[in-house]
């Protein structure tokens, strides 16, 4: 995993986030990549002896963190319908 980035701060997650083993997982073939045109935020997840990133914009990490908004995981059946239809 190559990741490029420019630090602009660091905090705590603050909030606990769940995620459901009915949860989907999306698998990408090699060479995908993810670009923000915005400010953003990398949580990093130890998996093993990889690692894992989950990845959103600021502007929703800190309304989640403020109760604004709420985080969810769609179940592999929720995404089926709603984006392979």
């Amino acid at each position: 995993m190559i990741i490029t980035q420019v630090l602009d701060g660091a905090t705590n997650l603050g909030k606990e986030i769940k995620i459901s083993p009915k949860s989907a997982v999306l698998k990408s073939k090699e060479g995908c990549k993810i670009e923000f045109n915005e400010p953003s935020v990398m949580v990093k997840i130890s998996v093993g002896d990889g690692e894992a990133v989950l990845l959103m914009s600021d502007v929703d990490f800190t309304s989640w963190r403020a109760g604004e908004a709420e985080a969810r995981c769609p179940t592999f059946r929720q995404f089926q319908n709603e984006f392979l239809k």
